[in-house]
């Protein structure tokens, strides 16, 4: 977040500084702030998901292994869930 402030704050100054410069001129400065600044966007949307991806992954193989045990056991997964502490919201 604070990479897309500061981004945000450099195009505030190129637009300052651009209104002294032709319209033409401060059209391309502004367009080529602005795509910065969506190039940025998609990628912090971009690792946003892939860490999404890894995490739902994990969750699986997690939520798999725990499966595993109360099928040895014999037990619900519930009762397995409650054994290592964990909620029905996790």
């Amino acid at each position: 977040m604070k990479a897309l402030q500061s981004r945000r704050d450099k195009t505030a100054k190129a637009e300052d500084s651009s209104q002294a410069q032709s319209p033409d001129s401060t059209h391309l400065v502004v367009d080529q702030n602005e795509e910065a600044l969506l190039d940025e966007a998609k990628a912090i949307l971009k690792r946003h998901i892939t860490l999404l991806h890894s995490y739902n992954e994990m969750k699986d193989v997690g939520t798999g292994l725990i499966g595993m045990i109360a099928e040895s056991r014999g037990e619900r997964i519930r009762d397995i869930q409650d054994e290592f502490g964990i909620s029905k919201d996790d």
